[in-house]
């Protein structure tokens, strides 16, 4: 289940998660297997398998790639 958060309250998230030992590399990476696994459940019906994921200037694309 998601939870839709602002970006203060993520950076206090991740900064907090930080702390307590689990690095941003290990957030990301968490990260990037859960998208991935949604794209896989959404959409790993269709025959074309090829996935554009559109990165912006923000903090997070690291998870995307």
């Amino acid at each position: 289940m998601m939870k839709q958060v602002s970006v203060a309250e993520m950076r206090s998230i991740e900064a907090k998660a930080n702390q307590l030992g689990l690095t941003y590399a290990e957030m990301m990476n968490r990260a990037g297997h859960g998208l991935s696994g949604w794209i896989q459940n959404t959409y790993g019906f269709l025959d074309e398998k090829t996935v554009l994921g559109l990165v912006g200037s923000g903090n997070n694309g690291g998870d995307c790639l």
